[in-house]
């Protein structure tokens, strides 16, 4: 009777232990999209597998104030721990190697000229000119260059809402895609031009962000905003960097615009 009261023990203790086990490794899987830590096995931080159309259907998207529809954003567009870039974690796939900004001397010559002024003041040139306006035209893919397929472009820190349970407030991520399957791969192949004035609304939008360089003192980065329209597709960049070693008034912003006749649909 003894040896009966023991081996129903031990077997209901195997089955808590096992049950324990199975719980743990589901709320793991789950949190792993949504934690601000990493989790053991995910320590990358990106969910290629994690498709946002599938699991945020039926969700809506905010970001900065701004809410986006779930249509807006590319079949292939997949979930990324928010934790990557508030840690700078970034694997390999985020930077465009061996970037080369030789574009900025060209950058700079054009405006030396009619900036000793500015110079002399604060010992360095301007930035953030209108280039469009003031005559400077950088190739595009000079500026973008280092790009490639496997490349990850990732958005600004957003969260999904709504009605239904997986479309919690609590949940905030960032989306990221391959270039390779990506708007901007599309827009890049089209006759891209200057872009002066656009008086419509876009009908699309899409943000993107890729890695130069990051160190402990400095984080560059380029900003990529596409906008779509009826006629084709506009094209906003911004090289950024942020110095530690320099108040937020003083960080250099390079902000330029094209258009491409690619149309976004």
């Amino acid at each position: 009777m003894k040896r009966s009261v023991l081996l129903i023990l031990v077997v209901l203790l195997s089955l808590g232990i096992l049950s324990a086990c199975t719980k743990e490794d589901a709320v793991d899987e789950e949190s792993s999209i949504v934690s601000s830590e990493p989790i053991n096995g995910t320590i990358s931080g990106i969910h290629e597998d994690v498709l946002v159309a599938d699991r945020f259907s039926g969700c809506r998207y905010s970001r900065s104030l701004e809410d986006k529809p779930l249509e807006w954003f590319e079949d292939k567009t997949f979930v990324i721990d928010y934790w990557l870039v508030a840690s700078r974690q970034f694997s390999d796939d985020f930077y465009l190697p061996d970037y080369d900004d030789s574009w900025l001397d060209e950058y700079t010559m054009f405006y030396q000229e009619n900036d000793e002024i500015y110079y002399a003041e604060y010992g360095s040139y301007p930035y953030a000119h209108d280039l469009n306006k003031d005559g400077l035209y950088i190739d595009i893919h000079k500026i973008l260059n280092g790009l490639e397929d496997e490349t990850i472009l990732y958005d600004d820190i957003g969260h999904f809402y709504g009605e239904d349970e997986k479309c919690s407030t609590d949940i905030e991520v960032i989306n990221g895609i391959r270039y390779k399957d990506s708007y901007l791969k599309d827009v890049l192949s089209g006759n891209i031009t200057s872009l002066i004035k656009r008086e419509s609304d876009p009908i699309m939008s899409r943000l993107y962000k890729a890695v130069i360089s990051s160190d402990d003192d400095r984080f560059v980065y380029i900003m990529i905003i596409l906008e779509g329209h009826e006629d084709g597709t506009d094209i906003y960049l911004s090289y950024e960097t942020i110095d530690t070693g320099l108040n937020e008034d003083d960080l250099p912003t390079i902000e330029i615009a094209y258009k491409s006749d690619v149309i976004i649909d």
